[in-house]
């Protein structure tokens, strides 16, 4: 027997919903269904249309939707639910809204067909959310053992016509609740009545987002990866905008030392050792402001892929983790801009299509206004910075003498993204990206009062960025082939001119130039015979040429330096990847990099090793092993402004700068199971070829370098929980860093200054209504410094005292005290019209908790009885600093 028609479309709801515009033909004698004059089209063009009309997002079966056509409704004034409903049911396929934002649809759970309309139903109801007590609209009613059943209207109500066996049951299923099965006894011939169905969350299969992919947070395939979405977080807590290397911070293993967003430890490494990719180029410069800011705009980046270990051979050149943005866009069909400011810098951006569906255009930009105008967040924050080196050191030393010395700081910062986005054909892609920052500083201190004179000019410039072309062309669903060229580029400058006078004049001047190019090519294929084997395979090379020149000249210390040169080196390497999985339970990896760098003319290989075991469905065992290379760093030149003072230098036997080699190891767990999540991993590194310098330790034209190495290990935990409007994170780590460098420390290792043994961050989102509420608080144990063992006096053939210095004890053998910080964040967001408004309030360390940054010893003018002839100063962290800030979309 048939199944009854489908009953889509209510002649209540219908004429509501659409009747402003669309003129009725005819009606059929039965009234079982309305037709209209206007035309069918393509459901894939529908979409578009309510993407740009609603701002959201859709993701679904290429092959559902391919031939499915609807009437195109009216947009006017209409609710998304209801314009979903009309164009989605009649072609049998269901969707859930998440978020808002995101529309995921699949093939109706249940086929309904036609038969003829009987005089009276056998079984009727209402069929009603058990939480909001609202009506489930085109909910699917039918039976266990057949596949005859009906859609309930608009409202929620059905009638079932059928003969079906009282031992037979009811089934009834919404997208979104869990399924309810009812015995036919229970409901055959009785009164209509309401029936309850409980909310539940389920998995979409085969779409082109996966509903976890568009979560703010999950595990990457491979290595201790983690993916971020930054739109996905209403707003980052203490800061307003969703930095997107202040976001990796919430994961366990990864910290920084100085409250700075750029400059990241990521298990024990430094820096300069984390390769940092912006559209696949690699950024030299990754902070603002001396990396309270990092360099990338908020608005721009998309999807931020975490490695804090074990990852592939697809990535090279460090040593210890991998940061990889992608920036917008990835939909290229809509017309869509943005603006937005806090007390330190405007935001805005466009995306144009060009060719609609196939070629799109994203242009983004953001400027800080300090130079015009100095809120007093940005004095806040500048002080701070400036605190940390010789600034904080001068005025401390005349503050002892009662003296007033005036700070004039200029700065300001600026960054701008271009992407060009080209879909020719479903099967080919082709982007284009840019992305280009830079910073200046003119800081300028003077004092002239009671026989004191001190006159110095800091200038820093900084210009960081590259340009990417990537295409890819797919043949097939076995076999994908990839060509990118990438280009990157840093240029430093910085500058110092001090004169101060007493009896004499005495003069300082400093001078730092760094350069880095970079070129890379890289083709890259990927071959998937089946579902159990995946190889990628491929060729790199690097083209790197750097410069740098240094030159002090102290008249104090009667010391002179000057060193410099331009070394160049190529890189070559093939890539090898091949993955295997058995049945779903295990999953092995290996890879390898193959390379040879000219340099000093020696081959070098990198093995990548990992397996995942699934124990269970919800945990899974990993473990991996690899060996990285790295051939540009940074070298920390030991001087004292405190300021961007790393040096950038290539591996080379002219400066006595080996490629640094890491080896690591890591051990973990994974609990994933709906909305717990839980995972521990320990891991054990180390590096060798660490270089640092000192310039006042030699007057030749060589650079003065001492190498060492690393011992590093420790354990993370990162705890995530998700209720419906409440979401907490918690991520401990413990990491143990120890460096030996046998010029520095006869004795042995010692603790690096980053070495932090414990680290805890627990942080909470909550959504109320139209209000965001983020929370979290921050403690790790105190990094070491090197105490003061003394004073040593200078004196002159006559015995008069030429000045004092310092003399220290063992280094880093002692540790300040204990640091914690909380910081706050309140969102109120709200829709007018097609305009998404954002604004808030954010609070950096809302206690204002006193942290200690460093300790140093600065001896007494004067001989002080009391004292041991200095006194310890403490360089502190930002203190309480609000923040407001607006965005707007549309």
């Amino acid at each position: 027997m048939n199944a009854p028609e489908k009953r889509q479309f209510h002649l209540s709801s219908f004429v509501r919903s659409i009747g402003r515009w669309l003129l009725v033909t005819g009606f059929c004698c039965f009234g079982s269904q309305i037709v209209t004059a206007q035309q069918s089209k393509p459901l894939k063009e529908i979409i578009h249309q309510i993407e740009e009309q609603y701002r959201v997002v859709f993701a679904y079966d290429e092959e559902a939707v391919a031939h499915a056509k609807a009437v195109m409704p009216s947009l006017a004034d209409a609710k998304l639910a209801e314009v979903l409903d009309q164009i989605l049911v009649p072609n049998k396929l269901e969707y859930e809204l998440l978020d808002n934002r995101f529309v995921l649809i699949r093939k109706a759970s249940l086929t309904v067909e036609k038969e003829a309309k009987r005089p009276l139903p056998n079984i009727c109801g209402r069929i009603i959310s058990s939480r909001t007590q609202e009506a489930l609209p085109y909910a699917t009613v039918g039976f266990l053992n057949t596949d005859h059943g009906v859609y309930a209207d608009a409202n929620g109500n059905f009638e079932l016509y059928t003969a079906a066996s009282r031992d037979d049951s009811l089934i009834i299923r919404h997208l979104g609740y869990e399924e309810l099965h009812l015995s036919v006894a229970s409901v055959i011939d009785q009164p209509c009545r309401d029936i309850l169905v409980n909310p539940a969350q389920f998995t979409i299969d085969n779409v082109i987002i996966e509903e976890r992919a568009i979560r703010l947070l999950r595990s990457a395939s491979k290595g201790s990866g983690w993916q971020i979405k930054p739109d996905k977080m209403s707003t980052l807590p203490g800061w307003g905008d969703n930095d997107p290397l202040r976001m990796v911070q919430l994961l366990p293993g990864i910290h920084s030392t100085d409250e700075s967003a750029s400059n990241l430890h990521i298990r024990g490494g430094t820096p300069d050792q984390n390769l940092v990719l912006w559209d696949n180029i690699p950024i030299y410069h990754t902070g603002h402001f001396f990396g309270l800011f990092s360099a990338f705009d908020p608005f721009a980046a998309e999807t931020i892929d975490v490695y804090k270990g074990g990852y592939g051979p697809k990535f090279g050149g460090r040593v210890s983790g991998v940061i990889d943005i992608k920036s917008k866009p990835s939909r290229i069909d809509s017309l869509e801009m943005g603006f937005g400011a806090n007390l330190i810098n405007v935001q805005g951006y466009l995306k144009a299509p060009l060719d609609k569906g196939k070629s799109a255009l994203w242009v983004s930009g953001r400027r800080s206004f300090t130079d015009i105008v100095q809120s007093g967040t940005y004095q806040n924050l500048f002080n701070q910075i400036a605190s940390r080196g010789r600034i904080r050191d001068n005025e401390q030393t005349f503050n002892q003498e009662d003296l007033e010395i005036l700070l004039s700081p200029e700065f300001y910062f600026s960054d701008l993204n271009i992407k060009w986005v080209m879909r020719p054909a479903e099967d080919q892609q082709l982007d284009l990206s840019f992305h280009w920052g830079n910073d200046f500083l003119d800081y300028q201190v003077f004092l002239d009062q009671f026989g004191y004179y001190l006159d110095s000019r800091d200038l820093i410039e900084l210009n960081s960025g590259g340009a990417s072309i990537s295409w890819r062309q797919a043949f097939g669903d076995e076999f994908d082939f990839g060509l990118n060229l990438v280009y990157s580029r840093i240029d430093k400058k910085y500058d110092l001119d001090a004169t101060w006078r007493a009896n004499e004049v005495f003069g300082y001047l400093r001078s730092q130039r760094n350069d880095l190019e970079e070129l890379e090519m890289q083709a890259l294929g990927n071959w998937r015979p089946n579902q159990n084997h995946h190889l990628s395979f491929g060729l790199e090379s690097h083209r790197l040429n750097l410069g740098f020149n240094l030159g002090v000249e102290d008249r104090v210390e009667m010391q002179r330096h000057r060193s410099g040169g331009r070394l160049e080196g190529t890189l070559h390497n093939l890539l090898i990847d091949y993955s295997y999985s058995i049945k779903e339970e295990v999953a092995l990896n290996y890879g390898l990099r193959v390379g040879h760098y000219d340099h000093f003319d020696f081959w070098f290989w990198e093995p990548r090793f990992s397996i995942d075991y699934h124990m269970s469905k919800p945990l899974k065992l990993r473990m991996a092993a690899s060996r990285n290379l790295q051939f540009v760093s940074q070298i920390v030149e030991l001087n004292d402004l405190g300021l961007e003072e790393e040096l950038w230098i290539l591996a080379s036997e002219q400066v006595g700068t080996p490629p640094m080699v890491a080896t690591e190891y890591s051990l973990g767990l994974n609990y994933e199971k709906n909305n717990w999540f839980v995972n521990l991993e320990g891991y054990k590194k180390r590096i060798n070829n660490i270089t640092t310098v000192k310039l006042r330790s030699d007057t030749n034209d060589n650079l003065p370098t001492t190498l060492g190495g690393s011992e590093i290990e420790g354990v993370d935990l990162l705890f995530k929980r998700k209720w419906k409007v409440y979401e907490t994170w918690f991520s401990y780590a413990y990491g143990h860093v120890d460096y030996s460098f046998p010029d520095l420390e006869e004795d042995g290792y010692f603790p690096a200054s980053h070495d932090q043994r414990h680290t805890v961050n627990w942080t909470h989102f909550l959504k109320v209504g139209s209000w965001d509420f983020s929370l979290s608080w921050n403690f790790h144990t105190g990094r070491p410094f090197t105490p003061a063992a003394g004073v040593d006096v200078n004196v002159d053939e006559q015995g008069e005292e030429l000045g004092k210095r310092i003399v220290l004890g063992r280094r880093n053998s002692e540790r300040l005290p204990d640091y914690r910080r909380m910081d706050l964040s309140v969102t109120y967001n709200f829709i007018r019209d097609r305009y998404r408004w954002k604004m808030g309030l954010s609070i950096f360390n809302v206690f204002n908790q006193e942290n200690i940054f460093d300790r140093k010893f600065i001896p007494f003018e004067e001989h002080r009885p009391e004292s041991k002839g200095y006194f310890g100063l403490d360089r502190t962290m930002i203190g309480r600093t609000p923040n407001i800030f607006f965005r707007v979309d549309w």
